[in-house]
């Protein structure tokens, strides 16, 4: 009899949408899902009610940090204990149930509802309202029954006081606000700098210079704040080649025959040094084959680790572990999407390099179309550049040495200009506006010896 008098609930369900939270997280998509659809009076149990109220308004919770709250009291509920917390451990199983939890928490809560609303007509009937009335304000309140939802959309004069303290650390170039410059001068004065949320693709054919501007923008990157590129491309040794040779200024030849002169010994020694002493904070990973679980996961730690993180680079989306698909767009289609979430999540910019298709061979400017499977990279993304070396395909062109740099897509602004970079000394350098025109002029004109002169290239 007891038990028929029970309100009806799920504390199995309630306990597997807080563990859900605590497990896996709060950026997944099926729990944004049941954070839009459940709210915290839904629950019957009121623990279970406290936790999830709690966690509502947590940034990142998980098993860790809730602990943590409890020892510390945060919670601000004596009743709440750690060996509650432990034991929700075996409450979660997988994703898929997630919409089961919300399902039933949301007809239990109706249940509920409904035995209100008939216990309040049972107390008007005995006190004689007409039923007339009983039946009007019934049928209101019946109609009225939905489930709660946590979501409230925001009016935008909220922000107008950010907004303004926004412009400010801007008007003071805040790195943290204005984003992290890439070191491509020209780039970063159509860009500003790379947003702390921003997905950005740098796509090219072999050999056109991708992987290199990626190098130069991460070597960048690591003078000022970590960086971590994950290569399942090159090894470890590799990397430091072409470190070395970008940074101390040693011609790749040299370096793999380790014909060095004394001064390149010197400036190798100093680079090992900036290493040695974290000046240049660059980390590799060059495990072969990642999933995007893994480069999340592993992406995550290092955030953990490092907080200050700069810029996240993925060389490159073709040699990933596709996700299981019917088809391959829909297998980068998640990837990318995994991507632009993990980079909104832990507010640190990726890198993902890209091969063009084959058709990029015969084009002289490329596009999106360029880019295989090129719809979720598009969606998602929000910089898109493309990188071409013409003497690839035409060693006697004007511009020999020279790595051009074209946008595809900004979602936050135009790339209006073109940028080519060329090396000088002991770096590259952007060329400017004047010598841009200059050598175009030359390719119209079909004279190649003022090249020589002016850019110290061999345009034969």
């Amino acid at each position: 009899m007891n038990n028929q008098l029970t309100p009806p609930h799920s504390i199995e369900a309630e306990q597997g949408a807080i563990a859900a939270i605590l497990q896996i997280g709060k950026s997944e998509q099926a729990v944004r899902e049941m954070m839009d659809s459940v709210t915290a009076d839904m629950f019957y149990n009121t623990t279970n009610q406290k936790l999830f109220a709690f966690l509502e308004k947590q940034e990142n919770p998980s098993y860790v940090t809730l602990m943590d709250d409890v020892r510390n009291n945060n919670l601000n509920e004596p009743d709440i204990d750690i060996a509650y917390i432990i034991g929700l451990k075996n409450s979660f199983v997988s994703k898929s149930q997630i919409p089961q939890y919300i399902a039933i928490i949301g007809e239990r809560y109706n249940q509920r509802q409904i035995i209100n609303i008939a216990h309040n007509m049972t107390e008007q009937a005995y006190a004689k309202v007409s039923s007339d009335q009983i039946r009007e304000t019934l049928s209101g309140v019946l109609a009225g029954i939905e489930s709660p939802s946590a979501y409230t959309p925001k009016h935008l004069s909220e922000f107008a006081s950010e907004w303004i303290d926004v412009m400010e650390k801007r008007k003071d170039n805040d790195q943290s606000i204005v984003g992290i410059k890439t070191g491509i001068s020209e780039l970063d004065n159509q860009i500003v700098g790379l947003g702390n949320t921003w997905l950005c693709v740098l796509a090219g054919r072999p050999s056109h210079g991708k992987s290199l501007v990626a190098q130069l923008i991460g070597n960048h990157v690591a003078r000022k704040c970590p960086n971590i590129f994950f290569s399942m491309e090159m090894t470890e040794l590799e990397i430091m080649d072409r470190t070395m040779g970008l940074i101390a200024d040693i011609a790749p030849n040299d370096i793999r025959q380790g014909a060095l002169t004394d001064e390149e010994w010197y400036k190798a020694s100093q680079v090992v040094k900036s290493l040695k002493d974290n000046t240049l904070q660059f980390y590799i990973d060059t495990t072969p084959s990642l999933s995007i679980h893994q480069i999340c996961a592993r992406a995550k730690a290092f955030k953990r680790k490092h907080p200050g993180a700069g810029l996240i680079q993925i060389d490159y989306l073709g040699l990933m572990e596709k996700p299981k698909s019917d088809r391959n767009d829909l297998a980068i289609a998640e990837i990318t999407r995994r991507l632009k979430q993990l980079a909104k999540e832990i507010q640190t910019p990726i890198l993902l390099l890209v091969q063009c298709n084959r058709a990029a061979d015969n084009v002289k400017r490329l596009t999106m179309s360029n880019l295989a499977d090129a719809a979720s990279i598009e969606r998602d993304a929000d910089l898109v550049l493309f990188t071409h070396r013409e003497e690839v395909a035409d060693p006697d062109t004007h511009k020999k040495g020279i790595i051009e740099i074209t946008g595809g897509k900004f979602r936050h602004g135009t790339l209006d200009r073109d940028i080519m970079i060329k090396r000088d000394g002991s770096g590259y350098r952007c060329l400017n506006q004047n010598e841009q025109i200059e050598i175009k002029n030359m390719e119209q004109s079909n004279n190649k010896a003022p090249f020589r002169k002016k850019f110290g290239g061999d345009a034969a």
